[in-house]
């Protein structure tokens, strides 16, 4: 008996070292905004991988964009990837990440900075992407798997590293812990020349590179205060 998963959405998972660029010391350092719907803390600095002291970080992370690029989803070398923007955010007890996805972006990813151990779990969800079943038909079934399930639950760790596409449906658990958790996600974009003039798709796709620093309109409605005040 043979079983094909026709068109799966990957999400790719790596265990990287727990506090490249220390940025565990980095983190708490920075100054962060209160969004709205009590759903974290973020950077007022939303390229912070560009900041010089994480060097060392973006490095790790575009070696694993590479791999999940070229290794498994087999986009060729002439498509490069560039960072959009990148953000720390902070979830101090009781907040946590309501349902979303990342839009401008074709990748987004995670890295997890601190995660206390009730720190909260990330789920992905089952959005419009039909499997097996419409919304409207769902038996009973005698055990969850990747068929049946709309929602799957990732308890992530320190260090852990994760890249999905952007269309991807995701949400944050509450922080049930006493500690602050940490994260840095971020999100990408293609750069460079798809199809071609002969089968009339040709595009030529160009990423300017982020700015060193950017603040945010401090009238912007997702921003509720600063941390200060």
């Amino acid at each position: 008996m043979t079983v094909m998963n026709l068109w799966p959405i990957p999400v790719y998972m790596q265990e990287l070292a727990p506090n490249i660029a220390n940025v565990k010391e980095f983190a708490p350092k920075q100054e962060y905004f209160n969004t709205a719907n009590n759903a974290g803390w973020v950077t007022r600095n939303r390229y912070i991988l560009e900041d010089p002291a994480l060097k060392p970080l973006k490095s790790a992370i575009m070696q694993q964009v590479e791999i999940f690029a070229r290794h498994i989803l087999s986009i060729d070398y002439k498509v490069r990837f560039e960072f959009t923007q990148s953000w720390i955010i902070k979830h101090p007890p009781g907040t946590m990440g309501m349902k979303h996805c990342h839009e401008n972006a074709v990748f987004s990813g995670i890295y997890y900075v601190t995660v206390p151990e009730k720190g909260g779990t990330l789920w992905f969800h089952k959005d419009k992407h039909v499997n097996v079943f419409y919304d409207n038909m769902r038996p009973e079934y005698m055990m969850g798997n990747s068929y049946n399930e709309k929602h799957l639950e990732i308890r992530p760790r320190d260090g852990m590293f994760l890249l999905f596409p952007s269309h991807l449906m995701h949400s944050v658990g509450i922080n049930n812990d006493e500690n602050l958790r940490f994260s840095l996600p971020f999100n990408l974009h293609m750069k460079g020349p798809m199809g071609s003039y002969e089968t009339l798709n040709k595009l030529d796709v160009d990423v300017s590179s982020p700015p060193e620093y950017e603040p945010p309109k401090t009238n912007h409605p997702g921003w509720v205060k600063k941390e200060d005040e």
